[in-house]
């Protein structure tokens, strides 16, 4: 590709609480570094006060072709909608956004850009809402729903990070299938030497054994089907250890309610430890230095933990989703999400020195294969 003739802006408007969105962004840019030199795009990062933050590890990637502009994005989207279909004019595709071939993700679109001259491909991670709405309020339901249909009516392409999904998509919604493309992620971690750093097992004091498991707070995420299992394990290893990563961000909440009811009554306190929101270095360190990972969720679009993990090599202890075994193939053992007594086994192997995971993650082919697909799509554009 002609540098002159390929331009694309990146939208980074995520919530700044959402790193699964950012990180999705930066291992895009990372992924289309690995393109020829003719064959990389000009990207033009657009982001607001919010995210820029997040731009000190874009530029980290050192993307040879980047550059960086402040800009506003609109907050109450509600209205907006409103007024785009009462003006027939998309109101979220800025005058900004017309400068560029290539715009990744806008997800809204009420109305079809009129621009002729500019692609608008959206990204959806997964359609959670369809499965657990109670995670969601009536109303963002509603508008999460009247959303994912515009964009299948209107955007040009539309990515999504599994097949999973797209089977998830077929079964809920009629669109074009043309205009859909899977495009999973991998994880970048630079300099993995550096990254095994023991100084953050004193920052947490952690002198035992232990299990990562690095998820949001949420009821799908199973921690307690993980607390369940502890207390089968603690009887053979009475000292292990599990580490808890992610935001415990309200007593209100129930679920959080239930997980220190559970730790109290099962006297949990000193198998568990809950770090609260770590920086990232950090977790890769924790997770290089646990004896595995444990990704316990009911409910996934293409799991970070995992990814880190394969780059990693880290063992890998992971429920029988299907996006999980799309993740990871036949070469590492599952457990019935609903079956704590299956996890502790497999915990239980681990501790005895067992490899849970045989699979031969060829990180450099998989990124490769990646960046050839975001080439696929941009050999779209005229």
């Amino acid at each position: 590709m002609d540098d002159k003739k390929l331009s694309v802006g990146i939208i980074l408007d995520f919530n700044n609480k959402w790193f699964g969105g950012l990180n999705y962004i930066l291992n895009t840019i990372r992924t289309l570094k690995l393109l020829k030199p003719s064959e990389q795009p000009h990207i033009t990062v657009l982001y607001c006060k919010n995210n820029a933050f997040f731009l000190k590890e874009i530029k980290a990637a050192e993307y040879p072709k980047i550059e960086f502009k402040k800009t506003k994005f609109i907050k109450f989207k509600k209205a907006f909608y409103f007024f785009s279909f009462l003006l027939q004019e998309n109101l979220f595709f800025t005058t900004e956004m017309r400068k560029y071939d290539f715009i990744f993700p806008l997800n809204d679109l009420p109305i079809k850009t009129k621009s002729k001259s500019t692609i608008i491909c959206s990204w959806i991670p997964d359609f959670q809402h369809k499965f657990y709405p109670k995670n969601f309020t009536f109303w963002r339901v509603i508008f999460r729903e009247m959303r994912f249909k515009l964009i299948f009516k209107n955007t040009d392409y539309t990515i999504l990070s599994s097949e999973n999904a797209k089977n998830h998509l077929n079964q809920f919604y009629k669109t074009d299938l043309n205009k859909i493309k899977v495009i999973p992620f991998v994880s970048f971690i630079s300099n993995i030497t550096k990254a095994k750093n023991k100084k953050v097992l004193n920052r947490f004091k952690i002198d035992l054994p232990f299990f990562l498991i690095s998820n949001q707070f949420y009821e799908h995420k199973n921690h307690l089907l993980v607390l369940k299992a502890i207390v089968s394990v603690k009887v053979q290893f009475p000292d292990i250890l599990f580490v808890f990563t992610g935001l415990m961000d309200s007593k209100k909440n129930n679920y959080i309610k239930k997980i220190n009811e559970f730790l109290k009554k099962n006297n949990l306190d000193n198998n568990c430890l809950f770090t609260g929101f770590i920086e990232r270095n950090d977790q890769i360190s924790l997770m290089m230095e646990s004896r595995a990972i444990i990704q316990p969720s009911k409910f996934e679009g293409w799991n970070t933990s995992i990814e880190d993990a394969k780059t990693l090599g880290i063992d890998i202890i992971a429920s029988d989703l299907k996006v999980h075994q799309e993740q990871l193939g036949k070469n590492t053992s599952y457990f019935n999400y609903d079956d704590h007594n299956e996890l502790a086994n497999l915990i239980l192997l681990k501790m005895k020195g067992e490899r849970i995971s045989s699979y031969r993650f060829n990180f450099e082919k998989s990124a490769q294969t990646i960046s050839k697909k975001f080439n696929e799509l941009f050999s779209h554009i005229n």
